[in-house]
């Protein structure tokens, strides 16, 4: 029997597959590449944004052997050389223990540092501390004037934070409008995260009037991102025939869902057990 590649659950699976191979090939990337030679030469001239970059590929292994240790001198350089975002990445650093001691005031001090010189990053960074209450007490309201300070600077990761916490009243005074103009701003940036968020709204009707088509059209935005949580909701979508037209090659039950696919068999109970809509709140 031949597989048509047309039909919607199949390019479900297939990239959901595909999403899940790249990630396993960039982390096992250990040849050089001209990009990361181009890079370290740079970075050995003592070239700030160099140097950060190449922190970065060293702390994912992206093009070089994996090596926190690496990542974190690199950073540390950074910073010396005056890099006001390597700050972020030391201090994320420091609070999780990547390549040195977890030292936590020390990474909150250099959040506040880079937050003071303007890094968004480090604001969206200070309110999910604050917001989790960890290396600091946990305090929603200023969590949330800390994801309102990155929001207005087009920081859509805190957007979408923001978002979360209108819905759910924890900070700020409830507001479910509110939260999905954030959702939907951080959609329109192109946000993975704001694009499933916004695509939720519409499906329910929260904070907006119920449009299953537009929720659809968000959950393709973001799967063709790779995301296996709008890659999960399609696959449930198609099999209910929720804003598309029911397929019945799409069994219902979340054993066939595209996660189901996904390699290694951790990777379908993580992608199940975190994206059900089922266990959304």
């Amino acid at each position: 029997m031949t597989l048509s590649l047309n039909r919607p659950f199949v390019r479900l699976t297939i990239a959901t597959a595909i999403a899940f191979g790249l990630q396993a090939g960039l982390a096992n990337a250990q040849a050089p590449s001209p990009q990361i030679e181009a890079l370290q030469s740079a970075a050995d001239k003592g070239d700030a944004e160099a140097l950060l970059r190449l922190g970065y590929a060293y702390e994912g292994g992206n093009g070089v052997e994996k090596s926190p240790e690496k990542a974190f001198d690199l950073y540390t350089r950074a910073v010396a050389a005056g890099n006001a975002a390597a700050k972020v990445a030391l201090a994320k650093a420091y609070i999780a223990g990547v390549g040195t001691t977890p030292d936590a005031a020390k990474g909150v001090a250099l959040l506040r540092e880079a937050d003071e010189a303007g890094q968004s990053e480090a604001a969206l960074q200070l309110g999910y501390l604050y917001s989790g209450g960890k290396a600091v007490p946990q305090d929603m309201p200023l969590a949330a004037s800390y994801y309102e300070k990155a929001a207005k600077s087009g920081n859509a990761s805190a957007q979408v934070a923001l978002g979360q916490l209108y819905y759910n009243g924890q900070g700020v005074t409830m507001d479910p409008q509110k939260g999905f103009a954030l959702f939907k701003q951080a959609a329109d940036a192109g946000n993975v995260r704001g694009l499933v968020a916004a695509g939720k709204a519409y499906a329910s009707g929260s904070g907006t009037t119920q449009d299953l088509t537009a929720s659809i059209d968000l959950y393709r935005q973001a799967a063709e991102k790779n995301d296996p949580e709008a890659l999960l909701l399609l696959g449930y979508a198609y099999g209910d025939g929720k804003g598309v037209a029911a397929n019945p090659e799409v069994p219902r039950g979340a054993r066939h869902s595209p996660c189901f696919f996904a390699t290694p068999s951790s990777a379908f109970s993580r992608c199940r057990g975190e994206h059900s809509p089922a266990s959304d709140s």
